[in-house]
């Protein structure tokens, strides 16, 4: 089950009004916003596949707060404003998860610093934007610590009374609003959003009352969803596990057998290098194997021709675009000009998010970040053994990685024996995706 596009369904109906019942009793919402502001009025749905109920009406972030502010420029918040006493909590990037706080990552500033930042403390239950990284994802503030204050890539917008900040969290969160990020991002390595745009974006409301009823459903069927996610979590784990060791016996031969009528893979490498000489590998290989460099038997194809905006990945096109994210196809476009014409599959690898993807097919390239891998060997076989190694290569956040995927050794078995190790990697695999 796909647990994550459960949830945007459910955030879909929810903000369209067909998640809970209206009740002709309720206070229409431009009536609700008029008493908060007389000259109120709503802004214009541009989103034309969203039909509201009655009593329902389009307005703006901006419209629904009373005060908003991103982060302290970099240099006003370093290191050395840093503390180890439990003051000011520094809310960060790696903080505001897709369904709500992470508890991670913990940083304080002193109550001393606070008052040169003051614009961009942060109250509870103020709505918290990341800028970037994904751009547009809201969590609420919440209240387990004495002070709070935005990081420099978050935004923070105050939420007027008579308006509940769960549902304007719920709706930030919504594909319809990140859509309306999107559409307006800058930047290509890191594409991100600003203040002055979130607030211009548009929000359905409902009348206050149904506000609440739409929280309290989400919250409901949220938890439920969390609780198929815990058992799925574990069978996801053994499952995972089990890979990771067919993985591992198949890159140090004791997946399928040996056939010693089998060309050695020495030849095969002197055929690719005639200078060959092989690498002393951390354990032994089987007779026939050999242990090869990454840089002997792979190399890169520049991404720049054939790299395109995130702003300009759409929902649907002629040619697929591949980015590092973890979504196997980003988007699509119709920019024939950058396609990627693959004779022979090649290896996606994410410099920043150390993603992993098999392509054998013409694709466009998705903003900065990728590197395009193409070897002398089965390229699935090298896949496999590429994602062995990246399993042991320890994340540093965003920053980059291929240079230590380049330094990985491989071990090489005959061709024909790589053919037989990608057959039985597959059926294994097939098997074990059956149980969940």
């Amino acid at each position: 089950m796909d647990t994550k596009k459960l949830r945007q369904k459910i955030l879909d109906l929810a903000i369209r009004g067909k998640l809970v019942p209206q009740d002709p009793n309720d206070e229409p919402a431009i009536e609700l916003f008029k008493r908060i502001n007389p000259k109120f009025e709503p802004c214009i749905n541009e989103l034309d596949d969203i039909q509201l109920p009655d009593s329902w009406c389009w307005t703006t972030l901006e419209s629904v707060s009373t005060d908003s502010a991103d982060g302290p420029f970099g240099s006003n918040l370093k290191k050395e404003h840093y503390t180890s006493n439990k003051e000011v909590r520094i809310i960060q990037l790696s903080n505001i998860g897709e369904e709500g706080w992470r508890e991670e990552n913990t940083k304080y500033t002193t109550f001393e610093h606070l008052k040169d930042i003051s614009r961009s403390e942060v109250l509870p239950n103020d709505i918290v934007i990341a800028k970037m990284m994904p751009a547009g994802r809201a969590i609420l503030c919440p209240n387990n610590e004495q002070k709070y204050v935005l990081s420099s890539d978050a935004v923070k917008f105050h939420i007027v009374d008579n308006v509940d900040c769960r549902y304007i969290r719920y709706a930030i969160n919504s594909d319809m609003f990140r859509k309306q990020v999107y559409e307006n991002v800058q930047g290509v390595t890191r594409v991100r959003t600003s203040l002055q745009k979130l607030r211009k974006y548009c929000l359905p409301i409902p009348p206050y009352q149904e506000q609440l009823c739409i929280s309290n459903e989400i919250k409901r069927w949220f938890t439920l969803i969390d609780e198929l996610e815990s058992n799925e979590d574990d069978l996801l784990k053994a499952i995972n596990k089990a890979k990771s060791k067919i993985l591992d016996l198949a890159i140090h031969g004791k997946l399928v057998p040996q056939d010693p009528n089998d060309e050695p893979a020495i030849e095969l490498l002197k055929h690719i290098n005639p200078k060959f000489n092989s690498c002393d590998g951390e354990d032994d290989v089987p007779e026939g194997w050999e242990v090869a460099s990454f840089k002997t038997v792979c190399d890169t194809i520049s991404s720049k021709p054939y790299q395109i905006l995130q702003s300009e990945i759409k929902d649907s096109g002629k040619f697929p675009v591949i980015s590092q994210s973890a979504n196997y196809i980003e988007g699509y476009s119709d920019r024939e000009e950058c396609v990627l014409q693959v004779k022979n599959p090649v290896l996606i690898f994410g410099d920043h998010t150390r993603v992993l993807k098999y392509v054998d097919f013409d694709f466009i390239v998705g903003a900065d970040g990728v590197k395009i891998i193409q070897t002398k060997l089965t390229p699935k076989y090298v896949y496999y053994v590429l994602l062995c190694t990246i399993h042991k290569i320890q994340g540093k956040g965003y920053a980059r990685h291929f240079s230590i995927l380049s330094n990985t050794l491989i071990p090489v078995p005959p061709r024909e024996e790589q053919l037989r190790i990608v057959v039985k990697i597959e059926e294994v695999f097939k098997a074990l995706d059956a149980l969940s």
